[in-house]
């Protein structure tokens, strides 16, 4: 009989992103979501922003999304809250 086991192979390492801030644009579905998620599950703070009041709300009561905060702004819009959002963020490692 031979045995297996299932190994699951990362392009990054556990941890990499620990300590760091990752600010997402357009995190309420698709793409900016899995980066999102992604940034998270290697360590990092991730603020996930998006338009849509109703699709951050969703979000933020899913429990595998718990490591991610969710915020409403609208980086389409020239405007200082964009700016002002930012630095309440505190200094972010990625953008």
């Amino acid at each position: 009989m031979i045995t297996t086991q299932k190994q699951e192979l990362h392009a990054f390492r556990p941890g990499l992103f620990d300590g760091r801030t990752v600010l997402v644009s357009g995190a309420t579905s698709g793409i900016g979501l899995a980066i999102a998620d992604g940034f998270a599950s290697l360590g990092a703070r991730v603020i996930a922003t998006g338009s849509s009041a109703a699709k951050l709300d969703t979000l933020r009561a899913d429990t595998t999304l718990s490591a991610i905060r969710f915020a409403q702004l609208d980086v389409r819009v020239v405007d200082p809250e964009v700016d002002g959002f930012v630095g309440l963020a505190g200094k972010d490692d990625a953008l």
